[in-house]
């Protein structure tokens, strides 16, 4: 089984470092073009299923990258939640994705908690379509970042080094 994680197209939010979090803003010129780049690169690949998280970004995305199939929206695989500070361009962002903090001042959906949705749905994903052979997830950078620890077991570990550009993907092999 191959599971191929793709954080969705460029936002206006994303192009100015706005922390975006659940707000649900749509892609811009850039982030279209960005997933029509994207469809060409992986037009070789048949996906057996796609999941999309229900936010408009990741909707988009996934319907541009594979219009042939039904895409399922999935609530759990939407962005962490970041509260008050959504909207905002947080200095201290990095401390929310410390496992030993677990911050969750400012409303912020608590690391541990984020993690712990995150695994419960990669889980149920393999356990229920484990006959397929290639599975598109379009989602977001925080939760392709919980998706890679996911696979890389990292789970005690700050997320800080982890690099996932707008319609990027990463394809893990199980």
């Amino acid at each position: 089984m191959n599971i191929y994680v793709v954080r969705h197209g460029q936002t206006d939010w994303n192009k100015k470092n706005i922390l975006l979090g659940n707000t649900d803003k749509p892609l811009n010129k850039e982030g279209k073009l960005q997933a029509y780049k994207l469809k060409e690169k992986l037009e070789n690949v048949k996906f057996d299923i796609i999941i999309s998280s229900n936010l408009k970004r990741a909707v988009t995305t996934a319907k541009i990258i594979n219009n042939k199939n039904e895409i399922l929206l999935d609530e759990n695989l939407k962005e962490r939640y970041y509260g008050l500070l959504e909207g905002t361009t947080p200095k201290n962002i990095h401390e929310y994705w410390e496992i030993k903090k677990n911050l969750n001042t400012n409303a912020v959906e608590p690391l541990e908690d984020f993690l712990k949705r995150i695994f419960k749905e990669m889980d149920y994903i393999i356990q229920e379509y484990n006959e397929c052979e290639n599975i598109l997830i379009v989602t977001h950078y925080g939760v392709s970042m919980a998706i890679d620890a996911y696979f890389k077991e990292k789970f005690n570990q700050c997320f800080e080094n982890f690099q996932f550009g707008n319609c990027e993907y990463i394809k893990y092999n199980i």
